[in-house]
């Protein structure tokens, strides 16, 4: 765990470990047998409906605050809430039954962009409910990282009586730690409350150069987002005005790909061209897209024209105060390398749930489905093969790139005659374009990985 969670001092835990034992928090702390004073019975004999069994850890988190500092006042709760459904634009009836979130007066329509680590509890341990709890909590952190653009990682925590057990989600994989005991291991579920409750928000998986405006929470969020330029080292601010795409962040170990209409923030405000802001997760040893683009363009000038124009482009700094150093799913979100325990965690795969959605979606993910195993690629389902463990081999690092270009899908045109147009330029290239047809899908058939990311359809502003 400690290669996962946000950095905390040694001397830190120490001192607030101590003070939990001579405050006695900790009942027979030397023994064998340790135990939590607010956890005198275990779980699984509560005859209290769940939410209130688990409302120790409520106590549990507040008495390491005190323990580590009484006068510290954090940005973060822990909150053990099973009958609230927390909002956002994609429609989700998912109940988490506790959450570390945001500080905010009510949690009666708290958004899922305000909750740091989801939480799943049962009060029996069994197989049957520990995979009922992988099943939600995997589900609660890939709507987290679905939904909310910002996201470079996100945690999640399930207890089955007193069996506990830490995870954690970015780009290359998802993980989870090896099984404690609440009662016996105590200290870990020390570093693991306090680590979550003293972070930043970047540490907790905010990105810091977007800022989200949430016009309520069942809309979708418009982002302010700063791109660094690899080549003039200039930082240049752009508003979103509506998503192109956002399919390739439906997985949550993915490229994470989306694309936004967005302008250039001048003084505040949005104003001049629309443009096309790509923002993507790519394996680090890989060369950027604007340089493979600015390569052709400039080895065959005649068909510059059919190609994407690069406006701006670079890489995500992890933090702002460091800019020259990137934001990377292995050098960065992590603080040391992740140890394989051979175990695999079998999962159970959960029914679709077809429902209609305004936003875009892709036929076989739905946004407001469940999901399953068979309908998203990468699934966090499969988080390993029978008998098999693997972690990626190469880490992901962050990148955008602004194009003047903007597509529009082809399944969102209502003209069949701008369908077909596009479909056949997409298939015969740039011929089209050479015998003056108006518009075609050529434009964004030409730079590789484009193709996926701004999709086939009519090129507009041409």
């Amino acid at each position: 765990m400690h290669a996962v969670l946000p950095p905390l001092p040694a001397k830190t835990l120490k001192s607030t470990c101590r003070k939990l034992r001579t405050e006695h928090h900790i009942q027979s702390p030397d023994t064998n047998d340790p135990r939590w004073t607010c956890l005198p019975q275990d779980p699984c004999t509560s005859i209290q409906p769940v939410d209130q069994t688990f409302k120790f850890l409520e106590e549990i988190a507040k008495v390491v605050q005190e323990c580590h500092a009484p006068q510290f006042q954090g940005q973060f709760a822990l909150g053990v809430v099973g009958n609230i459904t927390p909002v956002s634009h994609r429609h989700d009836t998912s109940r988490p039954d506790g959450f570390i979130h945001f500080k905010r007066d009510s949690l009666v329509r708290i958004p899922w962009a305000d909750i740091m680590m989801t939480m799943e509890f049962k009060k029996i341990y069994n197989i049957k409910n520990n995979m009922d709890d992988m099943v939600k909590v995997i589900w609660s952190m890939h709507h987290i990282m679905r939904t909310d653009a910002r996201r470079t990682h996100v945690y999640g925590l399930t207890c089955e009586d007193t069996k506990v057990r830490l995870w954690y989600c970015d780009r290359s994989d998802f993980v989870a730690s090896t099984e404690f005991d609440v009662n016996k291991d105590w200290k870990h579920l020390v570093r693991i409350i306090l680590s979550i409750l003293l972070a930043s928000p970047i540490q907790l998986g905010l990105d810091p150069t977007m800022k989200a405006t949430f016009p309520d929470g069942n809309s979708e969020p418009s982002y302010i987002i700063t791109v660094h330029n690899t080549d003039t080292k200039a930082a240049t601010q752009y508003q979103t005005s509506r998503v192109l795409s956002d399919v390739g962040a439906d997985s949550p170990v993915s490229r994470g790909t989306r694309v936004w209409m967005v302008q250039r923030l001048v003084n505040g405000i949005a104003a001049g061209p629309f443009y096309a802001l790509k923002d993507v997760w790519v394996h680090d040893d890989r060369t950027e897209e604007h340089k493979i683009i600015l390569e052709v363009r400039k080895a065959q000038p005649d068909y510059a024209q059919h190609l994407l124009t690069p406006v701006d482009y670079g890489y995500v700094p992890h933090d702002l105060a460091t800019p020259l150093v990137p934001d990377n799913t292995h050098k960065t979100l992590r603080r040391q390398e992740l140890e394989l325990t051979g175990v695999v965690l079998q999962t159970q795969s959960l029914p679709a749930i077809r429902a209609t959605s305004k936003s875009q979606t892709s036929k076989s993910v739905p946004k407001d489905s469940i999901g399953s195993p068979e309908d998203i690629p990468e699934t966090p389902w499969r988080v390993a093969e029978f008998d098999k463990t693997y972690l990626s081999n190469d880490s992901r690092q962050h990148y955008r790139m602004v194009v003047e270009e903007i597509g529009e899908p082809v399944h969102s045109l209502r003209n069949f005659t701008d369908v077909f147009t596009t479909i056949q330029g997409g298939w015969k290239g740039p011929s089209r374009r050479e015998r003056g047809e108006h518009t075609t899908g050529a434009s964004f058939r030409n730079a590789g990985e484009t193709r996926g990311d701004y999709g086939l359809g009519v090129r507009q502003g041409y």
